[in-house]
């Protein structure tokens, strides 16, 4: 009788932890409704695309609510998609004040790609990034001849690695469009000339069978 009041014990005691780290916080609006939490991860179970999910279980609510509750990133979100809802968490940031991956999830990977940035910075960094973007994005004229120098090489940089790998393969242009972009705004946007698809490339092969 011991051993299973125990083991009752046991499973009272895990239930009530699961029950709490999965419990929606009461600081959530109740008035918006709850996504259910196997969304989050059915995509890793099926051949469910995120479209066919956001189709299936986020379309309507949000379109009719304009906000739902969302399990993400280890925790209960608000997820808003009306402008008008948008526009209040932007100009209220003291009150809706923004967490990145790096602040929700520190360890995952995500963190460590995106790292702190201006989308998902707050208060003093998010001053300190957009003055120094906000000078470029806002300039009043825009020369094009530096951007269209750089889509010509560009497109000569994807000639040359086809031709080096052949007929009948590809090339991954992934890196290519990477470099390509980064040289392109920063010239356009911060009057750098980051100068990064100048370095040789070395491009993988991709064998279309």
């Amino acid at each position: 009788m011991t051993f299973v009041t125990y083991v009752g014990g046991a499973v009272a005691v895990f239930g009530l932890l699961v029950y709490s780290y999965f419990r929606i916080p009461s600081g959530l609006p109740k008035a918006v409704p709850a996504i259910p939490i196997y969304t989050s991860v059915i995509g890793l179970w099926s051949d469910m695309g995120q479209d066919q999910i956001y189709d299936r279980w986020l379309r309507e609510p949000l379109e009719k609510y304009g906000a739902v509750r969302i399990w993400f990133a280890g925790r209960w979100n608000l997820l808003v998609t009306r402008p008008g809802l948008l526009s209040s968490v932007f100009r209220n940031e003291d009150i809706y004040s923004k967490a990145g991956s790096q602040k929700k999830l520190p360890w995952g990977v995500i963190a460590a790609l995106v790292g702190d940035n201006i989308i998902n910075s707050h208060g003093d960094t998010w001053k300190l990034y957009t003055s120094i973007m906000k000078p470029g994005i806002q300039r009043t004229s825009l020369d094009s001849k530096p951007l269209l120098e750089k889509s010509r090489k560009f497109v000569d940089i994807l000639f040359n690695a086809q031709s080096g790998v052949g007929a009948g393969k590809g090339v991954l242009v992934n890196p290519l469009i990477q470099t390509f972009t980064i040289d392109a705004m920063g010239e356009s946007f911060l009057d750098i000339d980051f100068n990064v698809s100048n370095p040789p490339l070395i491009c993988e092969e991709v064998d279309p069978t």
